[in-house]
């Protein structure tokens, strides 16, 4: 594996080629001082002598710092004197004034001709833990596996985890969709966007699979990271939305059931409540009220807990599968 660097912002000279800096499995420096492999030139004393080491491990690079003054930060997370982290492959490390991205590298391998009647057991394991690798680097999080664990084995499993994901987000996507048809129904006089999700655009676990895994390809379509992305953003919406939108539901029929709202629609009613019963009446009006605008703990919710509740012991009653909802 190699790792280097690319500028994204700084006082970086223009002759240094940052890319042209490679850190193997010896790991490096990083700092002012002429003894690092890679030299940051700093005329402010932010940066400093020795201010970052970086070692391998067999698998993946750990950044340790070095200065005991001025902080690194990797991505938005400060590490100070002392610190280890993983650097992972795109991840953004700001030193003083300079920021750069890592380029964390998986080289082909040369793969030999094979032998006749001679199968080369050996390159395809190794073909399988840089599988594993670059899984990692896509997760942005280091895959460590112990020594009996198996690389087929842990991509297969990968692999069936990643299947129920996808399939799991289609079916809430599709259920989604249905709610929100119901309970808030499309105006039929505009003119509806053509979706350009994969996921929103499968029929079936296999047309899913078909258009967020394509063999070519596909025209028209967003990148299946980002489809992933959207489609998550829009079930929390829509997940906050329900909420608001019962949170308004039952204000307004509290609003309705206002003793001023009533008195104005009919003047005549209110005189059927004889000695306390309408102080009794707008003092749990006023109760039912504030319990629905504060949300935390009040009947009204309590009532909606329960509801949910039934609904979830409903569901496992059934036999559904994963049964274990919370």
């Amino acid at each position: 594996m190699l790792l280097y660097f690319s500028a994204l912002r700084g006082p970086f000279p223009q002759d240094v080629m940052l890319n042209n800096i490679h850190f193997g499995r010896d790991g490096g420096l990083i700092g002012r001082g002429q003894e690092c492999t890679l030299i940051l030139d700093d005329g402010e004393r932010h940066v400093s002598r020795q201010h970052i080491k970086l070692t391998f491990n067999g698998q993946d690079y750990a950044l340790e710092v070095l200065s005991e003054i001025n902080p690194v930060f990797i991505n938005e997370k400060k590490l100070g004197f002392g610190d280890r982290e993983t650097l992972l492959d795109g991840d953004e490390v700001t030193i003083g004034p300079f920021v750069m991205r890592a380029h964390v590298t998986v080289p082909t391998p040369v793969v030999k001709p094979a032998v006749a009647d001679t199968p080369d057991t050996g390159t395809a394991s190794v073909d399988l833990h840089q599988a594993v690798q670059l899984l990692g680097q896509g997760m942005k999080h280091p895959v460590r596996l112990g020594s009996e664990v198996k690389p087929e084995a842990f991509l297969k499993r990968y692999g069936e985890t990643m299947a129920e994901l996808l399939e799991g987000t289609r079916k809430l996507t599709i259920q989604r969709a249905e709610s929100k048809s119901e309970y808030v129904p499309t105006d039929r006089t505009m003119v509806s966007k053509v979706d350009t999700n994969p996921i929103k655009h499968a029929s079936t676990r296999q047309d899913l699979f078909k258009l967020m895994f394509p063999e070519q390809d596909t025209t028209g379509l967003i990148d299946p990271v980002d489809a992933v992305r959207e489609v998550m953003e829009d079930l929390r919406v829509h997940d906050g939305a329900m909420q608001a939108g019962m949170r308004a539901a039952l204000n307004f029929v509290l609003q309705q059931l206002d003793p001023a709202t009533i008195g104005e629609q009919k003047s005549g009613l209110l005189g059927m409540f004889g000695g306390g019963a309408m102080d009794a009446y707008k003092q749990k009006h006023k109760e039912l009220r504030e319990g629905v605008l504060r949300g935390k703990s009040s009947p009204v919710w309590d009532a909606f807990r329960d509801g949910y509740r039934e609904e979830i012991k409903r569901y496992k009653s059934k036999g559904n599968p994963g049964n274990r909802t919370n």
